[in-house]
């Protein structure tokens, strides 16, 4: 977490009451997750309060699991209201990052490419019983370094020659 504040209705800025690590969890919303994750918490929210929340994941691993291989799904609903939701990806120059419709804002600094984008207005995301998953109904965004499935299966198809024999 690099920055975490509460701006209330008259602009003071306010340190939120606790941020914590929890984790590392099992499966998560259908999906196995092996990561830490900063839990950020305001006791004193009021209604027009704006809650800002700057952070930054890094890949800390020694050894990728998947290869090169870089993906990243983005839940953008919560279960409130949201402004104004900036997302930014930073990858090596040469090194594209493939994402779903809304085209992002690419810059590049350095040996890096930076892709950028920001949504406005996004609605609370509200559960019903038996509704269908959160990448059905919710907006998100999906990035990868995989251009499609086919790019994906052709690595998995490495990865398990030796293992899988047909008879």
């Amino acid at each position: 977490v690099l920055l975490a504040e509460r701006i209330d209705a008259n602009g003071v800025r306010h340190k939120p009451t606790r941020i914590r690590t929890a984790g590392p969890f099992g499966k998560s919303r259908g999906m196995y997750l092996n990561r830490k994750v900063r839990r950020v918490e305001f006791s004193d929210l009021q209604p027009g309060d704006a809650i800002h929340i700057r952070y930054r994941v890094d890949e800390v691993g020694s050894r990728n699991m998947f290869g090169d291989y870089f993906g990243s799904v983005v839940h953008l609903q919560g279960n409130i209201p949201t402004k104004r939701r900036v997302q930014v990806y930073e990858m090596p120059n040469g090194r594209t990052l493939y994402h779903g419709e809304q085209e992002p804002q690419v810059a590049r600094r350095g040996d890096k490419t930076s892709y950028r984008w920001e949504w406005r207005d996004l609605p609370p995301y509200v559960r019903e019983p038996r509704m269908p998953g959160y990448t059905e109904v919710g907006r998100f965004l999906s990035v990868s370094t995989y251009r499609g499935w086919d790019e994906m299966a052709a690595w998995y198809a490495r990865l398990i020659r030796d293992q899988f024999e047909l008879e």
